[in-house]
């Protein structure tokens, strides 16, 4: 499998940038476009693209701090998606499945992809941390207070851009809820 290393920052991440680098298909090739033949039911899927970074990073800093990176829960993946109930059943079967009631009207308009990233997270030892991804102050889990776990981040993009460039822009379109105010606080 050929890597897509793609250095970048994203707004609300202290430090210095971050270098990524991705496990891609040997059919997708960084600097052209995702091949439409290569999509399963509308999906290149979460498994099919491993993802990696070179430093644990936070958003936010103090109490609300959430960690995400090479220490956080689990591995990272990205799917490339043209149908929701493909994106959903990756979604679902990846441990994500609350966050998707919300989405019940969710669409991909002809001519996007949806670029899916999964990532651990991991709240340190203050679960007041949950309230920078939009959860209760305490996520408890059979009595104990869960500090890690799935976030997805879903990026949509013309699918004329090359994998690099749909890839790029969904990692720096990357917000916690608690960073997000209004409209303006998001990428188109």
């Amino acid at each position: 499998m050929p890597n897509l290393d793609i250095k970048t920052n994203i707004p609300g991440v202290s430090g210095n940038e971050l270098n990524f680098t991705l496990d891609l298909p040997d059919y997708v090739i960084a600097n052209e476009r995702f091949p439409q033949d290569k999509f399963e039911n509308g999906a290149i899927s979460l498994s099919k693209i491993s993802a990696k970074v070179d430093r644990d990073f936070k958003f936010l800093s103090g109490p609300k701090a959430v960690s995400f990176g090479v220490n956080a829960s689990g591995t990272a993946a990205v799917g490339v998606y043209q149908t929701p109930a493909r994106l959903f059943a990756d979604l679902h079967s990846a441990g994500l499945s609350e966050a998707l009631t919300k989405l019940s009207d969710f669409k991909i308009d002809d001519g996007f992809n949806v670029i899916a990233i999964r990532w651990g997270y991991d709240l340190g030892a203050n679960a007041e941390a949950s309230i920078a991804l939009g959860s209760p102050a305490k996520i408890s889990v059979g009595g104990t207070v869960k500090k890690g776990g799935f976030y997805a981040i879903l990026h949509k993009v013309p699918r004329e851009k090359t994998a690099r460039l749909a890839i790029k822009d969904a990692l720096t379109s990357w917000r916690v809820p608690a960073q997000i105010k209004s409209f303006e606080d998001l990428n188109p």
